[in-house]
């Protein structure tokens, strides 16, 4: 790979996602991508929060989705699916919850764990402002 052109193909995925209105409307911003793992951020949204004034579930399950999706669109072997247009998609999905989620700002990390020759293994972990782990996620 040359790291020239990876580095281009990175800042050109940031414009693209903080054009998109899915990272608009919940508020995502990645904050940091290389080939492999991606650091994303969700601001505070009282509206998407339920009765209790915790992050709803779906904004969790769409901010893990999201980072390994960044994760991955830098890796070499997504390099083939996204030239021919194909789609990307979780064939199984598992979240482990392991507090309330009321903080102000959310960050996931996600890295890719294994290549296969069709499917691609990541973990992600969620933690709020404090750095104490909120949910982990792993997937393929």
């Amino acid at each position: 790979y040359n790291p020239a052109v990876l580095s281009s193909y990175i800042d050109a995925l940031r414009d693209r996602a903080a054009s998109l209105p899915f990272f608009k409307l919940l508020g995502l911003k990645i904050a940091d991508i290389s080939r492999g793992r991606s650091v994303i951020r969700i601001r505070d949204r009282p509206d998407l929060t339920n009765h209790l004034e915790s992050h709803m579930v779906d904004v969790l399950v769409s901010l893990v989705d999201t980072g390994l999706a960044y994760a991955i669109f830098p890796h070499d072997a997504a390099r083939p699916i996204i030239e021919s247009e194909e789609t990307l998609a979780s064939i199984g999905l598992r979240i482990k919850y392991f507090r309330p989620v009321s903080d102000a700002q959310l960050t996931c990390v996600s890295i890719v764990t294994r290549v296969g020759q069709q499917i691609i293994h990541g973990d992600r972990v969620v933690t709020n402002r404090d750095q104490n782990e909120v949910a982990r996620r792993d997937s393929i």
